[in-house]
């Protein structure tokens, strides 16, 4: 989505993950159809699974023969695979490389929030905060949190790729109460980590990767850095969804009247600076879940 834009639709198959409720929420947010394919008709899904059949031929073959690949790399490396192989590559039926078919019926890029999507495929469990330590326990880790929040039952949201040290807080009624930072009850040592594996050794999939970063060197080399370097302005329409998320309401713009919406249109001019992180922090910082009691917080910020 960065890179190429969001699409109009999404069309999958019936897997059960393609039917989980992160993935209906992520398109929601990015005004997304989301298209199944139907039961019982294989042919709707030829093309995909002659994708898949030739990335297993060339791509899957080569990460087999080398070295153990860290997950890291080996996303890089099928993204280089990707972009230099099969996306200028011609087909045998329309003469034309994916990259060119892509090129010719591009319209126009449309952009996303990324932050908010990603907050979409978030782990969801419901957490009773502990009276005596004001903190939540969440595969035997304890998070530290707000003590105005002892003994409240919140929604707690989390990233389930990595070591999670903190986690984000929600009220029952999806409204965002802050963050929850993780802390020991008590002295003790930490696992060892885990050794690193040994770097793998210089192969194919090495010569796609520096030639993918040799392209996208030459694709930014036009750019003036004066104006890349200027942080891009956060969007009234994603100031206002992003808000609306907080408070709970549904909808993005249409989730607040005209004359709530004439405030915030004159908030986000006045901070040409504002962000995501700046509109949690003053949410957090409110007396009050309520536009007016955001907007003075937002003002007048509290130092942490």
């Amino acid at each position: 989505f960065e890179v190429h834009g969001v699409p109009q639709k999404v069309y999958l198959d019936n897997g059960k993950v393609y039917h989980a409720q992160a993935l209906k929420r992520a398109c929601y947010r990015l005004g997304v159809g989301l298209l199944h394919r139907a039961i019982g008709d294989p042919a709707t899904g030829g093309i995909i699974e002659r994708f898949f059949e030739t990335a297993q031929s060339q791509f899957e073959s080569e990460v087999r023969a080398g070295d153990l690949l860290s997950l890291e790399r080996l996303n890089e490396a099928f993204a280089a695979w990707l972009e230099v192989v099969h996306h200028q590559t011609a087909n045998s039926e329309t003469e034309q490389s994916p990259r060119q078919r892509y090129d010719q019926r591009l319209i126009a890029i449309r952009q996303a929030d990324m932050a908010a999507v990603a907050e979409s495929f978030l782990q969801q469990e419901e957490r009773t905060v502990d009276k005596t330590f004001s903190d939540i326990r969440l595969d035997n880790r304890f998070y530290k949190v707000d003590p105005k929040l002892r003994g409240d039952r919140l929604r707690v949201r989390y990233d389930l790729r990595g070591p999670v040290e903190d986690i984000l807080l929600y009220s029952l009624k999806d409204e965002y109460l802050g963050k929850g930072l993780v802390h020991q009850r008590q002295e003790g040592q930490n696992p060892a980590p885990e050794p690193r594996r040994a770097a793998p050794r210089f192969d194919l999939l090495g010569l796609l990767i520096d030639k993918h970063r040799h392209q996208l060197a030459d694709e930014i080399g036009g750019i003036d850095y004066s104006v890349m370097q200027r942080p891009r302005r956060w969007s009234l329409d994603a100031f206002a969804a992003c808000l609306a998320d907080l408070l709970g309401r549904q909808g993005g713009l249409s989730a607040f009247s005209a004359e709530e919406l004439d405030a915030l249109s004159k908030v986000h001019a006045r901070h040409p600076n504002l962000t995501r992180t700046l509109l949690k922090k003053a949410f957090a910082q409110a007396e009050r879940p309520t536009i007016p009691a955001i907007v003075y917080a937002l003002q007048n910020p509290k130092e942490d």
